[in-house]
């Protein structure tokens, strides 16, 4: 409805082309399906199940799946992180009988995705359209954004701390599939 009414202030014509940012676009493209391509190997899965492996509470499980979603919605976006690390966290959480605090812990992942990916140009697409716009350095935007981000990271952390009490079953992942390295390295090469 309001982009309807914002049609009526601003009458359509050939100018709304100019609009639409297409290599912000097309980045965040090649970037999601770069992304795709390493997830089908299977590589965040055994990335998170080597990081699950190590932890044995609630707490620590808790820590690893707010903190996975925070630290890669830096390199392959906020979304990507969430359609990644959700399911699996969900399956992770009940394998290791923490059903109740379920909900807690993948709206934490959500907003961790959330403030993570401010950090990075490709954490989300606000930002990589805010960088491409700015005409700032890489070292630029990373040291604007850090203070906000390291902050967001300590309020996850009391989250954590004060909100998850519940112990934690031993988690049984089963053997994760190992991903190929040709396609792997290729899809680095591309990320890079």
């Amino acid at each position: 409805v309001l982009a309807v009414l914002s049609c009526l202030a601003v009458p359509p014509d050939r100018e709304y082309l100019g609009y639409i940012d297409f290599e912000t676009l097309i980045l965040l493209l090649c970037l999601m399906l770069i992304v795709e391509g390493l997830r089908g190997q299977g590589l965040f899965q055994l990335a998170g199940g080597q990081l699950l492996r190590r932890v044995k509470s609630g707490r620590g499980i808790a820590f690893v799946l707010v903190f996975l979603c925070f630290f890669s919605s830096m390199f392959i976006t906020n979304d990507v992180a969430l359609i990644t690390f959700v399911p699996f966290g969900i399956m992770i959480l009940e394998m290791a009988g923490l059903s109740d605090e379920l909900c807690y812990i993948v709206v934490l992942m959500t907003i961790a995705a959330n403030l993570g990916s401010m950090l990075t140009p490709v954490g989300n697409p606000q930002n990589l359209y805010l960088f491409s716009l700015s005409g700032m350095g890489l070292a630029q935007f990373l040291e604007l954004m850090l203070p906000y981000t390291a902050a967001s990271a300590v309020l996850l952390a009391m989250c954590i701390l004060f909100g998850c009490r519940q112990p934690a079953h031993e988690v049984s992942l089963g053997q994760p599939r190992k991903p190929e390295k040709g396609p792997v390295v290729l899809y680095a090469a591309l990320f890079v």
